[in-house]
């Protein structure tokens, strides 16, 4: 829920489970210039793009981002719990946590190379063509 902390990470046993069945998605992403503030710290505008694009990134790992283009990202927290130097190289890891039929909630885990690390749980709508859902 919204303003309660979010639940400790996977435990390491589960973790290498769900990474060798393939549940969990990791990816790379490097810290832009855009992504820091004048004082070399993570912003949160830059964390919030990281999120869509390890979605992104998960859909076209699955072969879903021409079925399922138009997932976003309506409502997240995000856990700061250490900021490293910066510019950084963040490793995040994502998986769904609860799921419907046009919505999901999905855990990312995110830690840098420089003592980055940050926990985050957001909620993800699909705006397709064929969704129920769509602005007309």
């Amino acid at each position: 829920m919204i303003g309660e902390p979010l639940s400790p990470r996977l435990d390491p046993e589960l973790r290498r489970e769900l990474l060798s069945e393939g549940a969990v998605f990791t990816s790379t992403w490097p810290v832009r210039g855009d992504d820091i503030s004048h004082d070399r710290r993570l912003k949160f505008d830059g964390v919030a793009r990281c999120l869509q694009d390890v979605g992104q990134d998960h859909l076209a790992h699955i072969g879903h981002l021409e079925i399922h283009p138009h997932w976003v990202l309506r409502r997240t927290v995000i856990e700061m719990h250490a900021l490293g130097g910066q510019p950084d190289q963040l490793t995040a890891e994502r998986w769904a946590a609860q799921a419907g039929s046009r919505w999901f909630t999905a855990r990312i885990n995110i830690d840098g190379e420089r003592g980055t690390r940050i926990a985050t749980e957001g909620f993800w709508i699909n705006f397709n063509g064929s969704s129920p859902f769509r602005v007309r």
